[in-house]
Parts: C-alpha cells; sequence; structure tokens
C-alpha cells in the first residue's frame, strides 16, 4: 500500500510518520497513474482501492462504457437516459439506465447487469421463439429461467405462452 502513496500531492507527510488507522486523508496513485484522496484507514481496513480501477469513478477514454464495452454501450437508450452518455459511466456502474435493442425493446438495467458480467438482465428470449417479451414467462435474471405462471392458456404445459 505504501507503494501507491501520492510521491508529491501529500507534502512533507511520507507514510512511515503516519498511523494506519488515522482517518487524515492523504493522496495515493496506482499502477495506472490514477490519482485520488481516501482516508489512510479506508485503505487500510476497508481495503479500498483506485476508484477508478474499480469501476466506482468514470474517465472517459479509460474506463467508460464505450471505451470498455463498445457492443453495451450501442445498446444504450439515446433520450431515456436524461443527460447521462455512455462514455460518462463505466461497466460497473450501479444505477439503472435504459437501453433499448435492435429489434426496439426497451429496459431498464444497472450498468453491472448488462452485458459487462457475460449476460443482459433482462435477456428477451421471446424474440428468437415467437414467446411474448413482456411477460414474467420470458424474462430471465442471470440465465435462470422464471417461473412460468399457471394460466388457463398454459396450464400444465409448464412453458411460456406463445403469442
Amino acid at each position: 500500500m505504501a507503494a501507491q502513496w501520492h510521491p508529491t500531492r501529500n507534502e512533507d507527510l511520507t507514510p512511515d510518520r503516519i498511523s494506519s488507522g488515522t482517518a487524515n486523508k492523504v493522496w495515493w496513485v496506482c499502477e495506472h497513474a490514477h490519482e485520488w484522496q481516501a482516508s489512510v484507514s479506508g485503505r487500510t481496513s476497508a481495503g479500498y482501492g483506485c476508484p477508478v480501477c474499480a469501476g466506482l469513478k468514470t474517465v472517459t477514454g479509460v474506463n467508460d462504457l464505450v471505451t470498455q464495452f463498445p457492443k453495451v454501450a450501442a445498446q444504450w437508450h439515446p433520450t431515456r437516459n436524461e443527460d447521462l452518455t455512455p462514455d460518462r459511466i463505466s461497466g460497473g456502474a450501479r444505477q439503472k439506465v435504459w437501453w433499448v435493442c435492435e429489434k426496439g425493446h426497451e429496459w431498464q438495467a444497472r450498468g453491472q447487469q448488462s452485458d459487462v458480467h457475460g449476460d443482459w438482465v433482462p435477456r428477451l428470449l421471446g424474440s428468437q421463439n415467437g414467446y411474448r417479451i413482456d411477460d414474467l414467462a420470458t424474462v430471465t435474471v442471470r440465465g435462470a429461467r422464471a417461473s412460468v405462471p399457471r394460466t388457463a392458456q398454459n396450464r400444465g404445459s409448464g412453458s411460456p405462452v406463445p403469442r
């Protein structure tokens, strides 16, 4: 951790002259030259590291959605995210944003739930099978099939209701 101590931004303070449990904020620099301020105790006790490398702070051209995941960014909804754009959010973002697929289906999901981790949430299974895409039976969360509601149309079938 001392290797990430910023060499010039902490004035005369050095790692050997500060307690590991202090709440004082100091400057750090990671191996990728990202600079940030954090408390010493946050680094030693809580294990916090570089917020850019962790995807908690977005730097355009470094860890934004467009740079890291261009295929995901291509499905960014052009009008429903207000002033937020995919070059100002990281793939690990926790906030919900709007997406639109090439067939025009719109949904809201967190960036960390998107293709960054291998698949979309929700996955639109119905688009290829002829099933309704807006019902619970065709929504997938992390690849786990949702249970099918029993209705008069599908009673006993255990499969989604075709449209």
